[in-house]
This record gives C-alpha cells, sequence and structure tokens, in this order.
C-alpha cells in the first residue's frame, strides 16, 4: 500500500480492494471539518450522522445515488442540512431528541426524502 490509497474489504464476498483516495477527504475531520468529493448522498448521510450524532431515515432510496462536493467547517446540522436541500432535490425534517425516560433520549433523528415525490 502506498500513500493516497485506501483498502476496503468486502465482508459478503471476502474480496479485498486497493485504489486511490483523496486523503484530505478521510483526515478532515482531524480539522473539524466534512469534506465530500463527488460522494454519494448513502456516505454524506453516513459521515454526517457520525460526526452529528443523528441518524437518518431515507423515505426515497432513490436519491441515495445522488453525489456531492463539499467541504463543511463547523456549520450547525441544521446549516448543513439546509444547504444539501438547496443544491439538490431533497427535503428533510429534524426530529430533536426525545425522552424515553428520565434519563435516556433517543438521538435526533433526520427524515429526508425526494421533495420531486410525496413524503
Amino acid at each position: 500500500m502506498r500513500s493516497g490509497q485506501q483498502v476496503v474489504y468486502l465482508v459478503n464476498t471476502g474480496e479485498v480492494l486497493v485504489r486511490e483516495v483523496n486523503t484530505d477527504t478521510y483526515t478532515s475531520w482531524k480539522e473539524n471539518m466534512l469534506r465530500f468529493n463527488d460522494t454519494p448522498l448513502e456516505e454524506v448521510l453516513r459521515r454526517i450522522g457520525r460526526k452529528y450524532n443523528v441518524t437518518f431515515e431515507v423515505t426515497n432510496r432513490d436519491i441515495l445515488d445522488l453525489k456531492y462536493t463539499a467541504t463543511f467547517i463547523d456549520e450547525s446540522i441544521e446549516e448543513v442540512m439546509q444547504m444539501l436541500k438547496t443544491v439538490s432535490p431533497i427535503n428533510y425534517k429534524i426530529h430533536y431528541r426525545t425522552s424515553v425516560n428520565d434519563k435516556q433520549y433517543l438521538k435526533p433523528r433526520i427524515v429526508v426524502w425526494n421533495r420531486k415525490l410525496s413524503k
């Protein structure tokens, strides 16, 4: 393996892939940034969810192949989601933390859908 490469292990097939990647995309978290370069929405939501400690529910799976190139620095989850909505055909609703009992809360949940279709 060389600098600028990533190893991916596919659990289902046992296959190991080595591919060239933009390392800034994978190391930007150290500077509190989210950086995407032609990244599918599915991966974008996974990384946003990890950074902001939220879960996503996607109601129209057809939007998961949308690709994004963006860098987010110090934006709130509301600002990030609004920017994604502005540049693509998605809509969203944030359901903030809910109490399960006096000492336990659920993560905020964000529902995302294709705004060209009904929710």
